[in-house]
């Protein structure tokens, strides 16, 4: 099953090429501060000039995509 996630995520890790981008990132799951949970995303683009701003580690990003739980990873 899958559904929308849409989230502000810390990124971690970020690696990619001319048509994709892909790492893992952090997002707090409820008003605990120390509350986080992992994903790994992946996201695909046209050129590296179509991202707003290019994805950077140690960053704040919104992540929108299609959220798939399987074998207790989250991917994006």
């Amino acid at each position: 099953m899958s559904s929308i996630f849409v989230s502000f995520c810390f990124i971690k890790t970020v690696s990619g090429g001319d048509k994709y981008v892909s790492g893992t990132g952090l997002y707090c799951i409820g008003n605990d501060v120390d509350a986080f949970r992992e994903i790994t995303f992946k996201g695909f683009t046209g050129n590296a000039e179509s991202l707003v701003t290019p994805l950077e580690k140690n960053s704040i990003a919104l992540v929108i995509g299609r959220y798939v739980y399987e074998e207790n990873t989250e991917y994006v």
